[in-house]
């Protein structure tokens, strides 16, 4: 995907992945997520009424989102943060409360009934397009997020579009998937570096703005800040991501202020917020 239509259809200025060897320390990683965190933090209050709306599915990524902006904005700034789960029981659902309760958050946690479920049937069928390239119900999870977010925001009658922190980009950057871990040598690491890295677009990205324009929620990327891009891309590819452990900085940063439950759970996406947990553990 060309840089000009990621600039077109997402509003991001998406930079190539470069390798460059320029050295690294965690402190100066931890000021640079700092730093685009509130920045989108900023874009979300002046959206929501001075709220700092966040996605939230109890995973390390916006876990640590979570936790850096409360340190950052102190227990004053109101900050909402919405979940998907199939159940009560749902790992995201579990963990979200969690993070919710640690950093004084107003939760918003959504357990979609069947009613629900088949509303989104419905609207499929109306709207193929939102859910191209979707397996079932896979984007189930992520149009119902930015649904809830919706709602929420037509209660507080918001003047503005509201606009929801995400957290897309950083598996890419930091190596989060099973794919950036299984290969022995660094060439090969590094190829499925850039290959992911230029399928994000296509793949997470417009998906995901196409449910959130369907509901008139603006997606904020901090993750995908170009600081933090060029930053990581200091970063050798055997530092992000190992055989053993995936995303290696990011866990390092967050052993601060996570507790190791929250960092060691198991990987899930958007796209496991359907899912029940039996067919999780069947799956895993």
């Amino acid at each position: 995907m060309s840089e000009d239509l990621c600039s077109k259809d997402l509003g991001l200025d998406l930079p190539i992945l470069r390798k460059w060897d320029l050295g690294w320390d965690l402190k100066s990683l931890r000021v640079i997520f700092s730093n685009a965190f509130f920045f989108s933090a900023t874009d979300s209050m002046l959206c929501n009424n001075r709220r700092v709306f966040i996605a939230l599915s109890g995973g390390i990524d916006s876990s640590y989102c979570v936790a850096a902006l409360r340190m950052h904005l102190g227990n004053d700034c109101p900050i909402d943060t919405f979940t998907v789960g199939s159940s009560e029981q749902h790992p995201d659902v579990v963990h979200a409360k969690m993070v919710a309760e640690l950093f004084h958050t107003e939760p918003h946690c959504l357990i979609p009934t069947e009613k629900q479920v088949r509303q989104v049937d419905l609207i499929r069928t109306l709207h193929p397009e939102l859910f191209a390239g979707d397996k079932g119900r896979s984007g189930y999870g992520v149009f119902l997020l930015m649904q809830s977010v919706k709602e929420y925001a037509r209660r507080l009658s918001l003047s503005y579009s509201p606009a929801l922190i995400t957290h897309d980009g950083i598996d890419e950057l930091l190596g989060g998937y099973w794919d950036h871990r299984k290969f022995k040598t660094q060439r090969e690491t590094e190829k499925i570096f850039e290959t992911l890295w230029r399928e994000l677009p296509e793949k997470h990205l417009i998906p995901l703005k196409r449910k959130a324009d369907f509901h008139g929620v603006i997606p904020l990327h901090p993750y995908l800040h170009r600081s933090v891009v060029e930053y990581i891309s200091h970063i050798p590819v055997g530092e992000r991501t190992s055989r053993k452990e995936s995303k290696i900085p990011l866990r390092r940063l967050a052993e601060r202020f996570l507790p190791r439950e929250i960092i060691e759970r198991r990987k899930l996406g958007f796209c496991d917020a359907m899912e029940s947990v039996a067919e999780l553990e069947k799956r895993h």
